[in-house]
């Protein structure tokens, strides 16, 4: 080969983590970072207070920037998948992740058929719907 690429060196999973609070004593905020992490950067983190933490922390998503739509074809016959059942823990933690959504005012009733398609839960990498 006459070019070889540097793969990128990714953090080992393996690596201890430290807890760092950027709240206040009786509101913590916590993150964690690599104890590793460059000092720079640790810097950069006391402005983290303009994201996000939780969905409480945000008064809705305006539409004119972000909608999500179902791509349907009017006069297309939809086809009907078989019902996929999921165990009670995943489907109890899907409720309480639209639950938060819903309350935060991410989500709206919308005029679907109920049976587009079955939910894909695709966990994150803490494992956390």
């Amino acid at each position: 080969m006459l070019f070889k690429k540097e793969r990128p060196k990714l953090q080992s999973e393996a690596e201890e983590l430290e807890t760092i609070n950027l709240g206040e004593e009786e509101e913590r905020r916590e993150i964690r970072v690599g104890k590793q992490m460059p000092p720079n950067l640790r810097q950069k983190a006391k402005y983290i207070d303009v994201f996000a933490s939780s969905y409480r922390n945000m008064t809705g998503l305006d539409t004119t920037i972000v909608e999500h739509r179902l791509p349907l074809i009017p006069n297309m016959i939809p086809i009907q998948q078989q019902l996929k059942r999921m165990k009670s823990e995943v489907a109890l933690k899907i409720k309480e992740e639209v639950e938060k959504q819903w309350n935060a005012g991410f989500l709206a009733v919308a005029e679907y058929p109920q049976w587009v398609a079955n939910i894909v839960l695709m966990p994150k990498k803490d494992w956390k719907v």
